[in-house]
């Protein structure tokens, strides 16, 4: 959107430029020699001349009934600015004209062939505001100015994508991992170890699950009959002596001669 702004501004130029150049936009204009009246309406009025306009000297006296009556309040501020590329301008001064206004402008020049440039009179608010009702301006300004902005709004979105898209091959390679056979050689047979429910489960989650879960005992259905898994009890052995005492007697023998087979041997 902002290299299509760019590209219309480029094309647009000169209208845009036709608007800052007071030879297009002025309402009045006066050349030195012949004092001119003229009727201004009410804002803040402009004056430029072409070249330097350090040899002006102007007047602008208010007419009443044919009369002066006073000069014009000077110094406003102005949105209008002269800027053209053929010609420079110079700003004179700027009127102040709180109502409609009759005006004698009279040039006085300081130097001799010094003043040969007309001065323009261009009334500020007006000619910025149609400035901005041309409708191929306006295009062209949204166009910049939106695409401008969606700039620093476009690279978040591709930051945030950008992070989920690492946080879900994340979790793609840890299901990839989880899946594959785990080869294990027991007595030359090879195995694979299944996935359980609960490991499909924390994969889901983005969880790395447990490969050899802890099994927990669960109890038998029935009151009388316990189905666990019996766990083989290690018998420790005693400490002391290995010498322990016979529990045969005379009057209780051993019925096989195995002692007697480790007697003699």
């Amino acid at each position: 959107m902002a290299l299509i702004g760019f590209i219309l501004y480029i094309g647009q130029a000169e209208t845009i430029g036709e608007y800052f150049d007071p030879r297009e936009t002025s309402e009045h204009q006066v050349e030195f020699g012949t004092p001119e009246t003229f009727d201004f309406e009410a804002g803040c009025w402009v004056v430029n001349v072409e070249g330097d306009g350090s040899a002006y000297e102007v007047e602008y006296a208010l007419m009443e009934n044919g009369t002066a009556s006073g000069l014009a309040e000077e110094g406003c501020r102005a949105d209008f600015e002269a800027q053209t590329v053929d010609v420079q301008f110079s700003e004179l001064t700027t009127l102040d004209l709180a109502e409609d206004s009759t005006i004698k402008v009279t040039i006085t020049c300081t130097e001799v062939d010094a003043c040969e440039n007309p001065i323009y009179f261009t009334n500020s608010y007006p000619t910025v505001f149609s400035l901005f009702q041309n409708p191929s301006i306006i295009i062209t300004g949204f166009m910049c100015c939106m695409g401008i902005f969606m700039i620093p709004f476009g690279w978040m979105l591709m930051m945030m994508t950008k992070g989920k898209a690492a946080q879900v091959q994340l979790q793609q390679q840890q299901m990839v991992t989880a899946m594959e056979p785990i080869d294990e050689i027991a007595g030359g047979q090879q195995q694979m170890e299944m996935l359980t429910t609960e490991q499909v489960y924390q994969m889901i989650r983005g969880e790395m699950p447990e490969m050899n879960p802890q099994e927990n005992e669960v109890p038998s259905p029935f009151a009388n009959v316990d189905t666990r898994p019996r766990k083989n009890i290690e018998i420790k052995s005693k400490g002391g002596s290995i010498n322990t005492p016979s529990g045969y007697t005379h009057e209780n023998p051993p019925k096989d001669d195995s002692w007697k087979n480790w007697d003699e041997a």
